[in-house]
């Protein structure tokens, strides 16, 4: 699970918020995993993650064009990036491949949201308030 805590604000409040409801969508995911042995409960929430991550990344990725954010291009690969790896695992969760999954996705769920907000996200509030 991931706790929401201060220091994942990157000061622009339209994306605070966006980010706040994906740490609640992945949370969502992994309690779900945990309390459904349905593939099918767990990969409703999966879709409902990928679409909320597709709208944050593009909605993201709009205000870096808009404020000609040098990095936008790398941005954008590492939401590229980002979405290829979750679609593997909701792959590999469809295919019923739960048992070794699971550990991997939300260490990566962990880590690259984690890593991604406190790294390269606050680099964009950094470039506003240079």
């Amino acid at each position: 699970m991931i706790v929401w805590r201060d220091n994942l604000l990157i000061g622009i409040d339209k994306l605070d918020n966006q980010h706040k409801q994906l740490v609640a969508l992945i949370n969502k995911l992994e309690e779900s995993d945990a309390k459904s042995k349905n593939v099918v409960d767990v990969i409703k929430v999966f879709i409902q993650l990928e679409e909320y991550v597709h709208f944050h990344f593009t909605d993201e990725e709009n205000v870096m064009e808009k404020l000609n954010y040098p990095e936008l291009n790398k941005q954008q690969q590492m939401h590229q990036d980002f979405c290829v790896k979750l679609e593997k695992f909701k792959l590999e969760f469809s295919d019923g491949a739960i048992e070794g999954t699971h550990k991997g996705l939300w260490l990566f769920l962990n880590n690259w949201f984690i890593n991604h907000i406190c790294k390269e996200d606050k680099k964009i509030s950094e470039f506003i308030n240079a």
